[in-house]
């Protein structure tokens, strides 16, 4: 239920920042044509004032510019990536750009709810591109976990676990009452 909730609304507000970003860069493009010819300068001649508006204006569009273009730059995947040791795992998160989210699935293939999971994030991750899935065989990727915390999904971001997600099938309505879920019950 609320863990659930939790990595819901976390994507959820990770790609709801990301079209902000984007509607604003755009709105400043506008911006920035439109008044073009609107830079007050002191003290000039027309033509002085003309150059100046235009050196001006180049300098601060060509800053913003790059700005924008590293924002559009953002890592994007849009898919659930299958990891195979402890050590990419490791990479995978402490190598990754801060501002991106890892969610990390801790599966056993011979697990039902496990593999309804894997189907579930491979439906969810293109949905949030900007949102780094991962699955991994939980044995893999730690050899003391306790099957019983399974399916479990970690939440981190620069390197720090945000949100453990453990047996989340105790936190979906669905898998409680009847043993299934279904992709909105998930989500």
């Amino acid at each position: 239920g609320q863990e659930r909730d939790e990595l819901t609304g976390l994507a959820r507000g990770l790609e709801e920042r990301r079209r902000e970003a984007e509607d604003e860069a755009d709105e400043l493009i506008r911006a920035l044509e439109e008044e073009e010819d609107n830079i007050p300068v002191g003290g000039l001649s027309a033509s002085g004032m003309a150059a100046a508006s235009v050196s001006g204006l180049e300098g601060y569009r060509a800053r913003r510019l790059l700005e924008l273009a590293g924002l559009a730059n953002r890592p994007r995947f849009g898919k659930c990536e299958e990891l195979t040791s402890d050590e990419a795992l490791l990479r995978a998160i402490d190598d990754e750009d801060t501002s991106v989210v890892v969610a990390v699935h801790l599966y056993d293939p011979r697990v039902e709810e496990c593999r309804q999971v894997n189907v579930f994030l491979a439906g969810l991750a293109p949905l949030y591109p900007s949102v780094r899935f991962l699955r991994i065989v939980a044995k893999v990727a730690d050899s003391d976990f306790d099957p019983l915390a399974l399916p479990a999904i970690l939440v981190y971001q620069g390197g720090k676990l945000l949100c453990p997600l453990l047996r989340i099938v105790d936190e979906i309505d669905g898998w409680t009452r009847t043993g299934r879920c279904s992709s909105e019950d998930f989500e």
